[in-house]
């Protein structure tokens, strides 16, 4: 009896450390599939950006760019031959986008960075009549995808002026302070109504305050600009990137309705990389004691 019973003590006890044996294979497993899967997301991501440069590096090419601006300025102006470079360009753009669709299909991205990377990347492809009557005529190949469902809307909402209006923004005139290049651009204050009339509306203006509508649609881009210290009023929310120079940019997120003080800002641009329309109220003051009316 006595030996029955010792038999079953070692039978419990080599029964108890096989389980545990298989518990620890499990997670040793878990562990080496997320680990795998941390290098495929690694590797598929190098690739996409990788992608990315080419297309860039490729499209600085003097006879692509010059076919680029036509397209942009000038589309009715192209040659079959600078059609079909700039085709290739689109498709190339696509297969990118391609690339996360099928990373997020097997759990590697998530939809919303891919919708976030889409946002932030057609403007400056598809910005364009060319470039949207482009993807209208090869939307029937795409047809029940998620290259459609998902970026098919977003290609749609473009102004067909962006990259032009985006060319006419960036390239500075004699008139603008850092044209002249003679005082240091994080030194230089810049009126945002000046810079971007169009976005940017003065509605009251005395001695004491400015009161002034920020107003910018998706894909619109503001020109570089500077704040003094102001009060702000969401008055409908969005996504906004503000780039504040040295390749250091900050995504805005404001809920419509959030009231705040914010100090001075130096020279930055804003995107709109959202689907709706950003509007802010800007209240800045003149003086001191305008200022200290202000709750901080």
């Amino acid at each position: 009896m006595a030996t029955t019973n010792k038999f079953d003590r070692i039978n419990r006890w080599l029964t108890l450390g096989a389980n545990i044996g298989v518990v620890l294979g499990l997670i040793i497993l878990i562990v080496e599939v997320r680990q795998n899967a941390s290098l495929t997301r690694a590797a598929m991501e190098a690739d996409k950006n990788a992608m990315l440069a080419n297309i860039e590096l490729s499209m600085a090419a003097p006879a692509t760019a010059e076919a680029w601006a036509k397209s942009v300025r000038r589309p009715e102006k192209l040659t079959d031959a600078e059609i079909r470079i700039l085709e290739a360009h689109l498709v190339a753009v696509m297969l990118q986008w391609d690339q996360l669709f099928q990373m997020q299909s097997i759990g590697l991205v998530s939809k919303e960075r891919v919708e976030h990377h889409i946002h932030n990347t057609a403007p400056f492809y598809f910005g364009s009549a060319f470039a949207k009557n482009w993807w209208r005529s090869e939307k029937r190949g795409w047809e029940g995808t998620q290259m459609m469902s998902v970026a098919g809307p977003v290609v749609e909402r473009l102004d067909e002026r962006f990259l032009e209006k985006r060319l006419n923004r960036i390239r500075l005139d004699d008139a603008h302070p850092l044209a002249k290049g003679d005082v240091a651009p994080l030194e230089t204050q810049i009126d945002p109504v000046t810079a971007s009339p169009d976005l940017y509306r003065v509605l009251f203006e005395n001695q004491h305050i400015r009161v002034v509508e920020y107003a910018i649609a998706p894909g619109e881009h503001d020109n570089p600009h500077t704040h003094p210290p102001k009060f702000m009023v969401v008055l409908a929310s969005g996504r906004l990137k503000i780039d504040i120079g040295n390749g250091e940019t900050i995504i805005s997120e404001e809920e419509t309705g959030a009231a705040k003080w914010t100090a001075a800002r130096g020279l930055h641009t804003a995107e709109n990389i959202g689907d709706t329309t950003v509007r802010v109220l800007l209240v800045e003051p003149k003086s001191a004691q305008a200022a200290e009316g202000v709750a901080p």
